[in-house]
């Protein structure tokens, strides 16, 4: 994405912007966006002491969500995760949240996102606890998505899970990729679900 293709979208479109409801982060990384690197921001000048030539540095919004502050601190926080992973295979799934809870993502987003990460851990782990499906253990790495690839609103987990693992039945080892390919993900939530409906029935009341 070129540096201020972002920003340039909202300035272009900042009446209409203005126009719609919006939680108050957003209309922050909106303002934030808008004026980095611009004189809003404020500017810092320097000169030669020898009167040679003078700088103008405009300054920036420091916003995580703005691409031109952000990028650096992006590209650290992927190498980090990278040391963090195993060196074995690793299988990747999603966990969504289902639209029907977007109104009240919105404007409960902290609970939400904690929910949303223990209901993908606690899922994936008992899943694959259950002999069914392996009676194993894996490792797991998530991190949350908020936005779809056409920029609306999608709460989402991604997760890699090792295919090597603890096993409860046998000393461990790799998953077997065939056996992988036969789950059937209409069949897993059936089975995963009906075991623990009662469960998470009772949790709710």
């Amino acid at each position: 994405m070129p540096n201020r293709l972002l920003q340039s979208v909202f300035r272009a479109y900042r009446s209409e912007l203005d126009q719609q409801r919006q939680p108050l982060k957003n209309r922050k990384a909106i303002d934030a966006i808008t004026a980095c690197r611009s004189p809003e921001m404020g500017v810092s000048t320097y000169r030669c002491a020898q009167g040679h030539d003078t700088w103008e540095h405009y300054h920036s919004c420091r916003h995580r969500s703005c691409y031109l502050c952000a990028e650096h601190r992006r590209v650290e926080w992927i190498e980090k995760q990278k040391k963090r992973l195993l060196a074995v295979p690793h299988f990747h799934c999603i966990f969504t949240l289902p639209h029907e809870y977007l109104a009240l993502w919105r404007y409960n987003e902290a609970l939400f996102t904690r929910l949303l990460f223990r209901a993908s851990q606690e899922s994936l782990l008992e899943l694959l606890a259950d002999r069914k499906y392996g009676g194993i253990k894996p490792g797991l790495l998530m991190t949350l998505h908020t936005w779809g690839r056409r920029l609306n609103l999608h709460p989402h987990i991604h997760c890699l899970v090792t295919m090597l693992y603890l096993a409860r039945y046998c000393r461990g080892g790799p998953l077997n990729p065939e056996q992988l390919k036969r789950w059937s993900g209409s069949r897993v939530e059936m089975s995963y679900f009906d075991h623990r409906k009662k469960r998470a029935a009772t949790q709710w009341l």
